[in-house]
Order: structure tokens, then sequence, then C-alpha cells
């Protein structure tokens, strides 16, 4: 209704070619609203005072519309210019301050549910106006429509402080901070615009307000020269109400559809498409035909579809600069597009035709849809940063060392703190700083420190540590002793000096000596004979342990062929120091041992380090293992795992055989967390959507069922407290299986699209923080491609939705038979565990029928 006065009086009484200036006089007036913001000199939160603000600039609007409504009779022209200041200023200040309340009590997913149907009350109010308008304007002036828009003000403003106390419930309150306002003005243009998103957006909406304030231009020099003045108010208003019902139109029908399938900014394409089409045809065609066509187009879609858009944008910047920067934006976009155009607007030729203007347009719109496409990449990154802050980093690369981080390092030698030093040494070996570490760290007085070195400098062959070695194999720690007599062996092997070790009265450091023995052939007859007795059933299981634990340091083939039988009979411990001892020696005979030690944890991992060590040979047993109908379930399901440790080249594609075509499903998940694993470690899969599409469809399908099962549940429930019990654990297992099956499906996306950290966008998703699920939504939303996308965003709308809904479990009868119907359903399913809680429950609750 102000606009449409405001427009009215203005064009009756000013000349159409002053328009322009009032453009860059709404312009300059915003900026000084910006940069000379109001005090704070109030002692209040900021929460409170940007609540108070929305309330007490809607009654500033009402009593300022309400003065001009007064003096609007008279002919003075300068009363009329400040007219269309102050609708200016007073439309762009109420709408920011509504947005960024929204903003602020909205995450992104609420918002894009919501934002809509809001955005639906402000159309709507704009259909009421503008049919208030055109029905006042047949029995009252343009004046008339001042004084009732300063009533709807105060009746907004009365609203908005009605609905203060709630909207203070729902936002956490800020901290108060005592900056100064010229520290703070210099700070927000800084974060303003060193925001690759935030100037993107910028960029998008100066183009935009600079191809609409051109088109608003063209509308009207086609409405001045064709209508009377006496008709010019009618005319305005019949405009704004057809614009507004279209708006409300395509609000209520077609916004939520677009937003909900193209996202924030797929939706703001929609626009300027429709207005280049609509340009180039007036470039070619009917020009003034058009240019009302292109006014309608813009009054339906830059209300409703554009604006839902343009706010969603905002929605995930941090509320810390979010409100002040989304006022700077929208004076540095729309005045200074407006004064642009303005200025653009008063260079060209008064008489300039129609075709030429309506060329310009298309234009513009073309670079609008360039710069929208370029908003994309920044507003992905947005909400993967803020999945990432959510979770936590543990792949950390250290920088390369400089002189000051190796003194650092050095320095960290001489600590009192064990963990200190060894952490110091493994650093410098890690960087091939060995050397640094000087031999005298072997007389450390710390046993733990003294063997991390012994170790370090076996690994780097310091020749000179052999010498200290052998002044510490008759140390007082026999743990010393035993990694002395090995370091010495291995850095300045003497033969009768390692015999000597024979005598030792520890058995470690005699199993020691006689591995090195042994793996340089210099065994003898007592030597065998002894090493017989301790392999034999019921041996010295210390002197097997000792001896397969110098086997994992030194090779000696033929005691590592002897103490194999111990893979078969030996506790945990013998087994796992067999797996570690074939590491260093892989024996062709031990391939089955290794395979079957896959079943324990206590041992799986050695086995499976042996296992990549024998290379083609454990890669051809592993694969015959997943063929073979007898193996072990509680062993088969390990295998993927493992074969995805050896080369990717060979081991993806029978990983991929497995994924497609094993009847387990723990052993396609095993096989689906292998190939994961490999393109984590930089493998490139040689696989594409179509192939995995199968995978999709089964997963997604079988979430569905479960989370349709989950909610089916939940309505046919009991309210026998005895089967209480069951309920719940059935309700948690299907819900827990639908998030399995959604880890499956995305793991299936990191196999084509390895770019996106998975593992946390799967934890944004399952958290309860509604801002790092609806981040993680939308990050799925921009980044999953069709057809995928289609099937799988509906899945986290309606997971979302079942949980956030969950109700009472005390719904219907005990004799309900849906219930038994769908416990009947459940056991016929394929997930091995909902079946079995499922017939428990059907066996309870039939009992229970039957007493």
């Amino acid at each position: 209704m102000l606009e449409t006065a405001r427009d009215t009086l203005f064009l009756e009484k000013v000349p159409l070619r002053h328009l322009p200036w009032m453009y860059m006089a709404i312009a300059a007036l915003s900026v000084v609203l910006v940069v000379f913001p109001r005090s704070g000199g109030r002692s209040e939160s900021k929460s409170e005072a940007k609540r108070a603000w929305l309330g007490a600039g809607l009654g500033a609007a009402a009593l300022g519309t309400a003065v001009f409504g007064v003096f609007a009779s008279g002919s003075v022209r300068g009363f009329y210019y400040a007219l269309y200041l102050w609708s200016g200023l007073v439309g762009a200040t109420a709408v920011t301050q509504f947005w960024s309340t929204m903003a602020r009590l909205f995450t992104m997913g609420e918002a894009k549910r919501v934002y809509a149907r809001i955005n639906l009350g402000g159309i709507l109010g704009g259909v009421s106006g503008a049919a208030l308008a055109r029905g006042l304007f047949l029995v009252a002036p343009a004046r008339a429509l001042l004084f009732l828009s300063a009533a709807t003000f105060a009746g907004a403003g009365i609203l908005s402080v009605l609905s203060a106390t709630r909207a203070a419930a729902a936002v956490a309150p800020e901290p108060e901070t005592q900056t100064s306002q010229k520290a703070v003005q210099p700070a927000l243009f800084r974060d303003v615009f060193d925001n690759m998103y935030l100037r993107r957006i910028g960029a998008m909406a100066l183009t935009a307000t600079i191809t609409l304030t051109l088109l608003d231009y063209v509308f009207k020099r086609g409405l001045v020269a064709r209508v009377p003045p006496e008709n010019l108010g009618g005319t305005l208003a019949s405009v704004a109400l057809a614009t507004n019902v279209c708006s409300a139109i395509g609000q209520s029908f077609l916004v939520p559809r677009i937003i909900r399938t193209h996202g924030a900014v797929g939706s703001l394409t929609v626009f300027p498409v429709l207005l280049l089409a609509g340009a180039v045809g007036g470039t070619l065609g009917p020009a003034v035909a058009l240019s009302v066509a292109m006014r309608l187009v813009d009054g339906t879609l830059r209300f409703s579809l554009h604006r839902t858009a343009v706010e969603l944008l905002f929605v995930p910047v941090k509320e810390s600069i979010r409100t002040r920067a989304k006022t700077l934006m929208d004076v540095v976009t729309q005045r200074g597009g407006q004064a642009l155009a303005s200025v653009a607007i008063l260079l060209l030729p008064t008489q300039i035709p129609l075709r030429v203007l309506t060329a310009v347009l298309a234009v513009g719109s073309a670079i609008w849809i360039y710069l929208v496409q370029r908003l994309r990449a920044p507003h992905v990154e947005l909400f993967r940063a803020m999945v990432e802050e959510g979770s936590i980093t543990t792949r950390v690369k250290l920088p390369p060392l400089d002189l000051t981080s190796v003194e650092v390092l050095v320095g960290a030698l001489s600590s009192a703190d064990d963990n200190e030093v060894i952490t110091a040494m493994e650093v410098l070996a890690d960087r091939n700083k060995v050397p640094l570490i000087p031999t005298l760290i072997l007389y450390h007085p710390s046993a733990r420190v003294v063997i991390r070195a012994f170790e370090i400098f076996i690994a780097a062959n310091r020749r000179d540590a052999g010498t200290f070695a052998w002044r510490l194999v008759n140390h007082e720690n026999p743990d010393i002793r035993v990694r002395a007599v090995h370091a010495a062996a291995a850095l300045a092997f003497d033969a009768e000096r390692v015999r000597a070790q024979l005598r030792d009265p520890d058995t470690g450091v005699r199993a020691t000596a006689m591995v090195e023995l042994w793996g340089r052939g210099l065994q003898n007859e007592e030597d065998i004979a002894w090493v017989k007795t301790i392999f034999a059933e019921g041996g010295d299981v210390r002197a097997q342990g000792a001896i397969l634990t110098a086997l994992s340091t030194t090779r000696a083939r033929p005691l590592l062929l002897a103490a194999l039988p111990l893979a078969q009979c030996g506790d945990l411990e013998i087994k796992a120091a067999i797996a570690r001892a074939l590491e260093t020696d892989p024996a062709p005979e031990a391939m089955p041992a290794l395979i079957s030690m896959l079943e324990h944890h206590r041992t799986r991992e050695p086995a499976r380090r042996a296992l990549v060590a024998a290379k083609t040979q454990a890669l051809e047993a592993l694969q015959a293992a997943l063929e073979n109908p007898n193996m072990a379930r509680e062993v088969l399901v390990h295998v993927p795992r493992s074969i995805s440790r050896f080369e990717p080249d060979r081991a993806m594609p029978i990983l991929l055989r497995v994924l497609e075509t094993h009847p387990d499903g723990t052993v396609r998940y095993k096989a689906l967390r292998g190939l994961g694993r490999l393109v984590a470690n930089g493998a490139k899969v040689d696989v594409d959507i179509p192939r995995l599409m199968p995978l999709f469809e089964r997963n997604l399908g079988q979430a569905h069922l479960t989370l349709a099962w989950y909610e089916s549940l939940m309505d046919a429930t009991t309210s026998d407290d005895g089967l209480k019990a069951e309920h719940e654990l059935l309700a948690t297992l299907l819900i827990e299986q639908v998030v399995h099956a959604l880890e499956r499906i995305f793991r299936l996306i990191g196999l084509t699209n390895p770019g996106e950290d998975w593992e946390q966008v799967v934890a944004a998703l399952k958290s309860k923080n509604a801002r790092m699920h609806d981040s993680a939504r939308e990050l799925v939303e921009n980044v999953v491609d069709e057809p995928l996308r289609g099937s799988l965003v509906p899945l986290l709308d309606a997971m979302r939705a079942s949980v956030e809904s969950r109700r009472s479990l005390v719904r219907v009868p005990i004799g309900d038979s849906g219930l038994a119907a769908l416990l009947d359903e459940m056991v016929r399913g394929s997930d091995r565990t909902v079946r079995s809680i499922a017939a428990h429950y059907a066996a309870r609750l039939q009992a229970a029928q039957a007493s």
C-alpha cells in the first residue's frame, strides 16, 4: 500500500526523469545508516537489542507514514521526494530486520521448511494491500493509503512485541561486548569483504538489482507514456494486485517444491533465466508487451522464490556477522545497484528505443545467471566447514623441520619426561634425522627410552651404536639385555660373543642369542635339541615367546618352521608372536594358519601384516577363503578388510566382486569398508554410478522399509507394561538399522566421490545438533548427483522427521491385529537381528493374548 501510494503521488506530481535521482538518494541515505548505526548506549544484551529494534522500527514506520499522510495534499515537490525516500528506507530496514530475526531462530533445514510459509504471509499481505489499494482508489485519494499503511505497520509492531518473549527463549543469549563502534565498523567491512561467499552473494545481488532497476524504469516509462495521469493510481494498484496474486500462487505451490528440489543456489537461477528469455524476446519482438510480461515475472518471483532463496543463503553465515553483514550487503547491492542503474539511465538518451533497453536487460540477466553459478562452490564449502567444525581431525600432516624445530627436538632428548624423549626421537627418525640422536641416549635411566633407541638405531643402521650395545649385554635389566644382544648382532656381529649369551640366566636373552645364530646358519646339534624341547607339546611357554619375539626382528626360516605347529595349538599370545615373526619372514606354509588367526582381535592385526608381507600367495589364499563354503563365518567376515591391505590394483577387483555378488550381507559390508579404506588412502576405484546403482537401490529400499516399520511400530503398540521393553528394544534397533543403511549408502557414494569426508557427514547427520544435521544435509544436496540425490534426500528428511516426532509407546490396545501383522513381516525380513527380536516380541505378544 505504501509503495502504491508513493508511486501514484510521485508520478502525478514529479517528472519521470527525476526517478533515477530518487534511487541514488535512497542509496546514499542507506549508506549513512550503515556507516553511522544506532547507538549502543543502552545496557541490554545484543539479542534483546535486536528484538527491540524490530518492534521499534515498525512503530517508527507507522508514525512516520502517518505524518506523511497528513501533509500529502500539498503541491510542493520536495514533499514527494521525501515520501519516496521514506518509503524506500522503511521497506529495506523493516525487511532486513525481520529476516535477520528469522535467521537467528531457525537452522538451515528448518528454514527450508518454514521460510516458504513465512514468506507466503508477506505475499498474502501484498495481495491484501494491493486489493485494498485498488478498492480504495474507487472512493478515496492516494493519501488515504498512507494512513492505512501506517495502521498495518503499527499492527506488525504490536505482533513483534508480543512474540519477543518466544523469540528470546529460542535464541541463545550472546555475550556482551564493550567494543567501541570505531573498532567494530572496520572489522565488519573486513569480515564481509574478506569472505568469498559474502562477496559472491554481493556480486550476484548487485547485478540483480541493477537489472531489476532497469526493468522497473522500462515498465514505468511505458506506463507513463500510455496511461493518463488520472488513471495511474488504479493501474498501478491493478498491476500490484495481479503480481501479488501470481506471487502467492507461486509461493504456495511452486516455491517449496523448487527449493526442495534444487536447493537455495539452484533456485536462484529460475528468475534470471525467465528474465533472459523475456529480454531476448523483447529485443527481437514486441518490446512493450514483453516488458509488461517481464514486470509480471518480476512481481511474481522477486518476493517469492528469489526472496526465499536469498534469505536461505544467509542462514549458515555465522551469527556474529550475519545481521550487520546482511544490512551492509543490502545497502551495497540493493541501494548501490539502484544508484549505478540510475547513473546509467541518466546517461542514456531520453528517447532511446525500448529494444536497446531490453537488450541491456538480456546482458544483465546473463551475467546474473553466471554469478549465481559461481555461488555454488563457496556455498557447499560453507556447509563442509560447518560439518568439519563438529568433528575431530585425526589425520594431521606435520610441516617440514626448520632449524628452530630441530633445536627444540634435540633439547627434548634431555627431558625428564620419558614420553617427551621418545616422541622427540620418533619425530627425528621420521624426518631422517637419526644422526642427531646421540648414542649416549642408550645410557638413559629409563628402559623404555633405551629399548626404543635400540629399535631406531637398528632401523637406521647406526653402526656406531653397535659398540654401545655390546657394553649393555650385561645390563641389570633383562629387557635391555635382550635388545642389546639383538642390536649388537645386527650392528656389530661377533659369533663368539653372541654364543656366550646362551649361558645368560634369562630365557629371553638366551632365545635372542639362539635366533641370531640360527639366522646366520651357525646352529649346532645342541642348539637343535634345545629348540625341539622348547617347541614340543608342553614346552616352556616363556621360551617359546622369547624365541618368536626374536624371530620378529631376525630371519631364521628353519627355526620359524619348527615353531609353526604352535599356530594351531598355542595360546593367543604365541599365535600373535608367530604372526609377527611371519611378517619378517613370510612362509607359504603358514597361509592357512594366518587366515585362521583373523578370527580373534588379538591376533587379527599381526596376521594381516604377515599376510600382506606374503603378497601374491596370501592374496590367492584369501580369495580362496572367500569362495570356500566351509570357511567359518567368524573368519570370513574379516577377509575383505584383510584384502584391502594389498596393492589397490589387485585388491579392488576382488572386493568389487564380493560387494556385488557375495551372499552374506556382513561380508559385503566389510568389502565396502575395505574399498573405502583404499579410496581414503588415495587409490582410484574404476567404478561408476550405473554399476553401483543396484547396490544403492538395495540399501535405499532397505532403509525406507525399515523406517516404515519403525513408524508403524510407533503407532501400533501395546499398553501392556510387560511388553514395553521388547517394544523399545525393537524400535531402537530399527532406527539403528536405518542409520547403518545410510552409512552403507554414503560409503558407496565415497567410492565415486572420494573428495568428501563422508564419515564426518554421516556423523553430522546422526548428531543431535540440529545445525550440524542440517549442514550435512545441505552438503549432501549440493554434492551428490542425480539420480541418487532424488532418493537420498527424502530419506534423510524422513529419518529426521521420524526421530524428532517420536511419540508415546502406548497408542493401540494389545489385541490390535496390525502389530501382529507388522511383527510377522519383520520376521520374514532379511536382517537376522531384526528377525530374531521381532520373533521374540511376536511370541511374547501371542502368549500375552492367550493369557
